[in-house]
């Protein structure tokens, strides 16, 4: 299979017509993305190509239909259709970055010239900025350390639509 940089007439042209992407996030989470793909050129196989770049920091895996494909750097996954002028498609999957880093991941708009040379004349490039994973505390563990550092009594009332809150400092007034 070749991939070429191209614009035959007569073929269909895979056009990406809108993305949602995250353009960061955290190693070994889940984020969902999808891609908006229109023929604007003749009948026949179109799509779009999700790269995962030469010289990015880790794996890419993209999760869909209970399925899991690892995408290797200088690798593409490819999703694509059949269908004439002015027919479009949506994808929606899950993406996971394996390692901390920034991540260059090229969208392709793409189309198929029989029997099985794969062209692409539309690139789209994201950076994506990945974290390490950290250890985030829970809304109750750090209201917990915060009363505890500071010996607040709080009190909580319920009204009809309305919830306040006071905090009472507990302790001792220091004699000056």
């Amino acid at each position: 299979m070749t991939i070429k940089l191209a614009g035959e007439n007569g073929n269909p042209r895979g056009k990406i017509q809108d993305y949602n992407f995250p353009d960061k996030g955290v190693a070994g989470v889940e984020y969902s993305f999808s891609i908006v793909v229109q023929n604007i050129g003749g009948e026949g196989v179109y799509g779009c190509g999700v790269v995962n770049a030469i010289g990015n920091p880790g794996l890419i895996k993209i999760i869909f239909e209970d399925r899991e494909i690892i995408i290797d750097q200088g690798k593409y996954l490819r999703s694509s259709k059949v269908g004439a002028y002015g027919t479009g498609f949506t994808i929606s999957r899950k993406i996971l970055f394996s390692v901390p880093g920034t991540y260059t991941i090229p969208l392709w708009g793409m189309y198929l010239v029989p029997p099985d040379s794969w062209h692409y004349d539309q690139e789209t490039v994201l950076s994506i900025v990945i974290t390490e994973a950290s250890e985030e505390k829970t809304t109750w563990e750090r209201f917990r350390e915060f009363f505890e550092s500071n010996k607040v009594l709080v009190v909580v009332g319920l009204g009809s639509a309305v919830v306040t809150g006071v905090a009472l400092r507990v302790g001792r007034r220091k004699k000056d």
